[in-house]
């Protein structure tokens, strides 16, 4: 069962990336720079680069960490697309924990780890490190900060196949804000075309552009679109997941406020949510004209409890009671919510609730990770509990 759910988990973020991936071919149409970048080699920046992405052919090629790469997998690292790296575990997994320790290096700049949701600083010189441990459901990725990563919503179970020949009718866009200055922005393009002809190559397609500008405490998020093709929808639905953005007090939409009521379980258009598993604000924007773009003014942007290591907390939590609940040994299991590892497990589903003061301790982990490490089990199961619990930084 748990590799039946790793391998559906990553072919549903395949599907759900395909506007991210679509946009990166047609990039390697129109220069040749495919989607999978190394991380060092010739800077070039004579490229006539169509669309809005990075100008330099390769990343790093001043930087001798960026040729660390070796047989045995260690650093095989690479640039999927302009601001993803991809860092796949391809070595063995620890007998005593079942989990697979990796070194990944951390380029010049913020990143975000996606798997344990840190905001992590890379040095300028290119010395910086991090080693985690994974498990089997973690793909090890670090986002750039300030990015804006286009997705599809999450697909409907059996529903992903074809997804790159559909027209994008509802389009998701996760805002990843940089955190080392007062002003934070990002932009990113999304290419389309009608997915089944050569048609492009006489103009007919369009290009999104995404961009967002963070300011003390107010989002602007922007939306337009040049080019058009005969598919292209009239109209689309536009979700925002903005991480670490905490609550929304006000919204205006081109200009005109706009009621957005919290709305825990996030089903409807015009309501906000927050998740607490990913730590982010999740905003359902009602359609828009495709063709007249958009302008969203968000106010709020003081995460209330959530911190940039909460995401891997929680998950880690998650993990840990789901081991020990199968063999009935989790902490205050006669008493529901008397443990600390119950409680650090559902903090998640206490951060969706809604916006609230001192939601979340981050204390909290460190004493269910206390009251794991004094349990009196031994074996197997323990010492990957231990692990999971033990791969997680505060």
């Amino acid at each position: 069962m748990r590799f039946f759910e790793a391998n559906r988990a990553a072919l549903q973020r395949r599907a759900a990336l395909v506007p991210y991936t679509y946009t990166a071919a047609r990039v390697a149409f129109d220069t040749g720079i495919g989607p999978l970048i190394p991380m060092y080699g010739p800077c070039r920046t004579d490229c006539d680069v169509v669309l809005t992405v990075c100008r330099r052919y390769y990343e790093y090629p001043h930087l001798a960490a960026a040729y660390g790469a070796t047989m045995d997998g260690q650093q095989n690292q690479y640039f999927f697309g302009p601001d993803l790296i991809v860092s796949p575990v391809v070595t063995p997994a620890s007998n005593s924990t079942n989990l697979a320790v990796k070194k990944l290096w951390v380029p010049p700049g913020m990143w975000y780890d996606d798997v344990f949701g840190d905001l992590l600083e890379g040095a300028h010189d290119g010395s910086s490190y991090i080693t985690r441990a994974f498990d089997l459901v973690d793909t090890p990725l670090l986002v750039r900060a300030g990015a804006v990563i286009a997705t599809l919503p999450a697909p409907k179970s059996g529903d992903s196949i074809g997804a790159a020949a559909r027209q994008y009718n509802s389009l998701v866009f996760t805002v990843y804000p940089s955190r080392n200055s007062t002003i934070s922005q990002g932009t990113t393009t999304v290419y389309e075309d009608d997915g089944a002809t050569t048609d492009y190559t006489s103009g007919h397609s369009a290009v999104t552009t995404a961009s967002y500008l963070w300011q003390q405490n107010s989002l602007i998020f922007s939306l337009s679109t040049k080019g058009t093709f005969s598919e292209l929808p009239k109209d689309r639905l536009v979700t925002l997941h903005i991480i670490n953005f905490g609550a929304v007090k006000s919204i205006s939409v081109d200009g005109i406020g706009t009621k957005l009521p919290f709305n825990r379980f996030g089903s409807t258009e015009g309501t906000w949510s927050l998740d607490g598993y990913t730590s982010a604000t999740i905003i359902r924007l009602a359609a828009h004209k495709v063709a007249d773009g958009m302008s969203v003014v968000l106010n709020g942007g003081t995460p209330e409890g959530m911190t940039s290591s909460t995401k891997g907390m929680i998950s880690r939590g998650l993990l840990a009671k789901a081991a020990l609940d199968e063999v009935r040994t989790t902490p205050g299991r006669q008493f529901p919510g008397h443990g600390k590892l119950d409680l650090l497990a559902v903090a998640g589903e206490e951060l969706s609730r809604g916006p609230k003061q001192n939601m979340w301790d981050p204390a909290t982990f460190s004493e269910a990770v206390n009251e794991v490490n004094n349990m009196t089990e031994t074996g197997a199961r323990m010492q990957y509990v231990r692990g999971l619990l033990a791969s997680c930084s505060i």
